[in-house]
């Protein structure tokens, strides 16, 4: 069984935790930096053959497991942004 795991922040923090779930589970993850070809965040995406989702909500829609990899800073942002979202289950 597959675990499906979004990842919210795919910055230095974030791309190791990609690298370390590969095979694991199936990640889906978004950065709010993506949009910029140039940001390490999309860099990280395109190395580790991630398909970046759309926005965070849709990163956390069908997520079993939720992990926020953003700065301490932006953690209360994050973590508001995808509350609506968050499946029932999900951790």
């Amino acid at each position: 069984m597959t675990v499906a795991v979004a990842l919210i922040g795919l910055g230095e923090v974030g791309r190791v935790l990609a690298e370390d779930l590969a095979g694991r589970a199936t990640v889906t993850a978004w950065d709010v930096a993506l949009s910029d070809a140039a940001s390490p965040a999309a860099r990280n995406a395109a190395a580790l053959g991630l398909t970046p989702a759309g926005s965070a909500t849709a990163a956390v829609a069908e997520a079993a497991l939720v992990i926020s990899a953003v700065t301490a800073a932006n953690d209360e942002v994050a973590a508001r942004s995808v509350a609506a979202a968050l499946p029932t289950a999900a951790f």
